[in-house]
């Protein structure tokens, strides 16, 4: 299908190693090595509002490429908070959050001054439209009105992806799915949307954004105020 062969576009436009990936394996990352990346999907001209993608502060543990994380969990969320985010969106279940040993997230983020949102969405599982849609909005909303914001999951390259596009289909609604898939891959990774249920889903979602469009009433200007009434001459 077409997302497969935008797969192997991808990766061959990339020429991405796997194996390049597994030198420094036996080296563990840390928040200080490897400080957290945010890459930028969609920002206004003033910078005012942005959405980025990063992978999972605190990360702990061996990771898909054979790279071991040994994360700090408050370092990471300070990062957020120096580059100016001011809403973190975690993708994580409560079973993630509790092996990976933070629940002090949602202290920290209140400290900071940062609004933590959560959609809890397991590797794997199926996929609410309708919860993806409520976010989306909501998150849509809040980068209209100037918020800067930034989306995790375990690497941020599924789910956390998957949300992005979902933003950015209502952001951009004249993108197709591909040229969404496209950009988040050629902006965060090209491991990002690979799966296929997450390529039709967002292939999905863009219609359904699309049809929403069709069907919103004309945006008319309002009519002219009434003329007052001349006055009979007496």
């Amino acid at each position: 299908g077409s997302g497969f062969r935008l797969w192997a576009l991808t990766m061959n436009d990339h020429k991405f190693d796997l194996h390049a990936t597994t030198g420094e394996s036996q080296q563990p990352r840390t928040s200080v090595s490897h400080p957290l990346r945010f890459d930028v999907l969609s920002e206004t001209p003033d910078h005012r509002s942005t959405l980025s993608l990063t992978l999972q502060p605190g990360k702990k543990g061996r990771g898909q490429t054979n790279t071991y994380w040994e994360r700090d969990l408050l370092t990471d969320l300070l990062a957020m908070q120096k580059n100016g985010y001011t809403i973190v969106v975690s993708m994580l279940t409560d079973n993630e959050i509790h092996q990976q040993h933070l629940e002090d997230l949602p202290r920290h983020c209140q400290d900071l001054g940062l609004e933590l949102l959560r959609l809890s969405q397991a590797k794997g599982a199926a996929l609410s439209q309708d919860a993806f849609d409520n976010m989306a909005k909501n998150l849509t909303k809040q980068y209209e009105s100037g918020r800067r914001i930034v989306i995790f999951s375990t690497n941020g390259w599924g789910r956390a992806a998957l949300l992005a596009g979902c933003v950015l289909a209502r952001l951009k609604p004249k993108w197709t799915a591909e040229k969404i898939i496209q950009h988040v891959r050629s902006v965060r990774s090209p491991w990002c949307l690979v799966h296929t249920d997450h390529m039709h889903f967002l292939e999905q979602y863009v219609k359904r954004v699309a049809a929403e469009e069709a069907e919103a009433p004309l945006h008319m200007p309002p009519p002219p105020p009434a003329l007052a009434a001349t006055p009979a001459a007496s």
